[in-house]
């Protein structure tokens, strides 16, 4: 609904900058209201949602561009980068938050 509105690009913008303050507020709920938790809870998938999936929605945009710029259809290639940018990048960001949150010890 709100993709359709406002396009793609201002979406993810305002998913990521909902995302942000809800996920900082985090620390400062009080414990035991549930109801403020869900609510929260509600508002991080949103966020989620929109750091994780509408990404995805531009490839075919770019590759339209592409095919109408060059005449060359290459979607193996932009689908395969994207992908492997994307999982290159979440581990450095799990290896990193490893590091950042330690490694048990045996």
């Amino acid at each position: 609904m709100i993709l359709s509105k406002i396009g793609k690009k201002k979406t993810v913008v305002l998913g990521i900058v909902v995302f942000i303050p809800v996920l900082a507020s985090l620390f400062f709920l009080p414990e035991g209201n549930i109801i403020t938790a869900f609510i929260f809870c509600y508002l991080i998938g949103l966020g989620t949602s929109c750091a994780q999936l509408l990404p995805w929605s531009f490839v075919p945009d770019v590759i339209d561009d592409y095919v109408v710029q060059t005449g060359k259809r290459n979607d193996a290639v932009f689908y395969s980068l994207f992908q492997s940018f994307n999982k290159t990048f979440n581990g450095i960001g799990l290896g990193l938050s490893t590091l950042v949150l330690g490694v048990p010890e045996n």
